[in-house]
């Protein structure tokens, strides 16, 4: 009985998980936030929307794991998105950049590419690639270490940020 007891209490036994990947996406059309939701593996809950890039910092910092950063570059704000792309590219491993245009800008791929985008979309209609660039990605970055506890304080429902404070 005493070997059950601590494994039941011991929340010093840190276990790895896989945390839902997020999808967050600055853009100021809508749609492709939208196509990602219709999406069944990737669910309503774990899509953000930011509607300018300077909103972009904040909602990296609360997203704890592994993460697809979808930017929306528009001739009006070109430079931003471009320096976006670039600052997610250069951070962390658990973040995976993602260019998305409108059809007309489909010529700047490379400069999305050269900024740091490893893919480049212009229709939301092949939004699965992208889909299937996230399950890749999720399944390369390394799980974080959660005891027992964390793990079912984040996997409930009405938790907010994943984390035991």
């Amino acid at each position: 009985m005493t070997a059950r007891g601590s494994l039941f209490h011991d929340s010093a036994v840190r276990v790895r998980t896989s945390p839902k990947l997020t999808w967050i996406v600055c853009e100021r059309s809508g749609k492709w936030a939208a196509a990602l939701r219709r999406e069944p593996s990737v669910g309503e809950d774990s899509v953000i929307e930011v509607r300018h890039t300077d909103e972009l910092r904040a909602a990296l910092d609360a997203t704890p794991w592994a993460t697809v950063v979808v930017v929306e570059l528009r001739l009006d704000a070109l430079a931003d998105a471009l320096d976006a792309i670039a600052d997610v590219e250069q951070s962390e491993q658990r973040l995976l950049p993602v260019a998305v245009a409108e059809a007309e800008l489909g010529e700047i791929e490379a400069v999305a590419r050269e900024a740091g985008a490893v893919h480049f979309l212009t229709s939301p209609r092949r939004i699965a690639e992208l889909v299937t660039l996230g399950q890749r990605h999720q399944a390369r970055v390394p799980a974080p270490a959660q005891t027992l506890r964390e793990r079912v304080l984040a996997e409930l429902p009405w938790s907010d940020t994943g984390t035991v404070g």
